[in-house]
């Protein structure tokens, strides 16, 4: 890494921009509220656990910044009806 780019690093970790970043997809875990949604949906939980790692990793990397709970619940909502008819994020 160039030393720009590590300063920036060091910065961004001492300021907490780090711990807010989205984890990488090989440490991507399924949200608990994705995770009920899909355990209520024999289909949908199927459909992604058949799927790459990578598709996995599409769906969770959009809900990671979602904070606001209608939006959320909505989005996730999407998901399960989207993994219900075996359709997944582009």
């Amino acid at each position: 890494m160039k030393p720009s780019g590590l300063r920036e690093y060091k910065l961004a970790e001492s300021d907490g921009r780090l711990h807010g970043a989205y984890p990488s997809q090989s440490r991507a875990v399924i949200p608990e509220d994705f995770q009920r949604a899909l355990d209520e949906h024999a289909a949908a939980r199927e459909f992604f656990a058949e799927l790459t790692s990578a598709d996995r990793y599409r769906f969770l990397y959009r809900l990671h910044n979602t904070r606001d709970p209608l939006r959320r619940a909505k989005r996730i909502a999407d998901y399960v009806e989207r993994l219900g008819l075996r359709r997944t994020l582009t």
